[in-house]
């Protein structure tokens, strides 16, 4: 009989198709009956292999997105519901976009690896789209306005402004708005003294709308200076600086009327002296009686030490009478005002901590007989005294202020012995009552321990005020500066006491017949009965 082909036909090629996605191979496979036999230079043609992308578009909170679609370079795209399908596609790379009104896009790439003829290929892609952002944060700059006013609050339109950045860098602060930083603005005009302002523009962010297209926001900042007239006369102030009779060497001197405007001298950079000139029209007239007035200056100097330590202290000077209202024949005049800074050290209590000591007799102080009887209880306590902290500030030791503070709480902790308690000295004469047939098995003391501190409390300056050809007048002026990291910490013992409910009693029976005095297992004190 003549053989046929298995594979003749449709039903063979799909035969040969799930035999290839099965990774298999059938060779000479035929029936013997009712089939053609192909011959063996005969050949089968496979179906070409094919590739599917398919997927969902979800929301960040994981619902469908329906409305979503898909777009591709490649293939045909059939959606439903948020679900898509991508077909009619071959090897290689496929960007596939899923895009939804209210979500930000999204994007990949999906790379088809090539398939043998016959067979088959899902690639699942999923989308999780974010909403689309309706603000950004941008960063803040500045419009700088700058008005510059008289002594009676008139504006100054002609007035000459200058704006610094870092050192002497100008800025076009008119045209360019500005970043976040430290400025030095500079206004003058003649007839006036030049005046110098400090301003901190913060560093901050702005929330703008997502279609902002600049990369930065701006607002306005502004600010008032007012410039006083010249004046003829100049009070020039001058003086030294010491601790105690140590010249001590600043890092800079600053000083500033009671308005936060700033003076200028000379030499006021590490220095031992310094020099400001002052217009005669900064000192205000008070009264200083009832018939008499004066005029004075408020002067807050600043001072930065060789340690970086700021010292801060206002000095009210009143106008020297050598000098003269402007117009006169000698504007210029002199004070002379000398610092000499002091540093005080003070003791600090806490609160006693009160720590017991028990003391425990064995065998026990008996009063065995049928009457009340008194002793005489010697209570045990530690004298002497123990470091805790010392600390130094991080103050160099061989400036003016190291020195000084090391001389100050020196004096203040020489007289101070830090060995360590010691079990020296016995208070004696604590009396108490037994109730017959009563027994004491331990007295339990209470003795004192107290931290104190020993710092720097106080810095105060002898400053010496010479004005023309006028008697110096010294003054004491506090000076404000933080020396809180300078200390030494201690602890001392103190009193120790008993009460009659700090001893443990029991009662025993009448039989027991006779006293016992005191125990022989006790930490140091003892009981004597009274005669």
């Amino acid at each position: 009989m003549k053989k046929k082909s298995f594979f003749n036909g449709y039903n063979a090629k799909l035969a040969l198709a799930v035999v290839a996605l099965t990774g298999s191979l059938l060779t000479g496979c035929y029936k013997d009956e009712g089939l053609d036999i192909i011959d063996p230079d005969q050949s089968v043609t496979l179906p070409a292999a094919q590739y599917t992308i398919t997927g969902t578009i979800y929301s960040a909170e994981g619902t469908i997105l329906t409305a979503a679609t898909v777009e591709s370079d490649k293939g045909t795209v059939t959606q439903s519901s948020g679900s898509f399908t991508i077909s009619g596609l071959s090897a290689g790379a496929v960007k596939v976009t899923a895009k939804c009104t209210g979500f930000e896009k999204q994007e990949t790439t999906v790379n088809i690896a090539e398939l043998k003829p016959g067979q088959a290929a899902v690639y699942p892609v999923n989308f999780v789209l974010g909403k689309t952002a309706t603000t950004k944060e941008v960063e803040l700059r500045y419009n700088l306005k700058v008005t510059v006013l008289d002594e009676d609050m008139n504006e100054i339109n002609d007035a000459d402004v200058t704006v610094y950045g870092k050192g002497t860098e100008e800025v076009d602060y008119e045209t360019t708005p500005l970043t976040a930083g430290a400025y030095k603005i500079k206004a003058s005009k003649d007839g006036f003294v030049s005046t110098i302002q400090y301003i901190s523009l913060p560093n901050a962010k702005k929330e703008v709308a997502i279609d902002f297209a600049d990369a930065f926001a701006t607002e306005d900042y502004t600010t008032e200076i007012v410039l006083v007239k010249t004046a003829t006369g100049t009070v020039v102030l001058a003086g030294d600086l010491k601790f105690g009779n140590r010249w001590m060497l600043a890092k800079v001197v600053r000083l500033y009327n009671d308005k936060g405007t700033q003076f200028y001298g000379e030499g006021n950079s590490n220095t031992y002296a310094y020099k400001f000139n002052v217009p005669e029209t900064e000192f205000v007239e008070e009264t200083t009686t009832k018939a008499i007035s004066s005029k004075f200056f408020s002067a807050t100097f600043k001072i930065v030490d060789e340690n970086g330590i700021e010292m801060t202290l206002v000095q009210k000077i009143a106008k020297p009478t050598a000098s003269t209202e402007p117009g006169g024949e000698e504007p210029n005049v002199e004070v002379k005002i000398d610092f000499s800074f002091n540093v005080e050290v003070t003791r600090t209590n806490a609160a006693p901590t009160l720590l017991p000591t028990v003391d425990t007799f064995d065998p026990m102080i008996v009063n065995g007989t049928d009457r009340v009887k008194q002793y005489t209880y010697d209570i045990p306590v530690l004298v002497g005294m123990k470091t805790i902290d010392i600390q130094g500030g991080n103050l160099g030791s061989e400036t003016a202020l190291g020195v000084a503070v090391a001389q100050a709480m020196k004096a203040a902790t020489d007289t101070i012995v830090a060995d360590g308690y010691k079990n020296a000295l016995i208070e004696k004469g604590y009396k108490f009552e037994l109730a017959p047939y009563t027994a004491v098995k331990s007295i339990t003391s209470k003795q004192e321990f107290v931290d104190f501190t020993i710092g720097v409390t106080k810095v105060t300056s002898t400053t010496i005020i010479t004005s023309g050809d006028e008697e110096p007048v010294e003054t004491t002026t506090d000076v404000n500066m933080d020396l809180s990291g300078v200390y030494a910490k201690y602890q001392a013992a103190g009193t120790a006491t008993v009460n009659y409910d700090d001893m443990e009693i029991i009662k025993v029976s009448h039989d027991h017949g006779h006293d016992h005095g005191h125990g022989t297992g006790n930490a140091g004190g003892g009981i004597i009965e009274a005669e």
